[in-house]
């Protein structure tokens, strides 16, 4: 797959966010390191 797929075809990106869904399950994404946030994003 190219860049470009996804342009030609609307469908694939509905394919691949499916995909991602179901590979990603009910997981929640936790840092590895807590704290505060960096210095540009206060």
């Amino acid at each position: 797959m190219t860049m470009v797929d996804p342009i030609e075809n609307p469908k694939l990106i509905e394919k691949v966010n499916e995909e991602f869904k179901t590979r990603k399950g009910d997981k929640k994404y936790e840092p590895m390191i807590a704290g505060p946030l960096p210095i540009g994003n206060n």
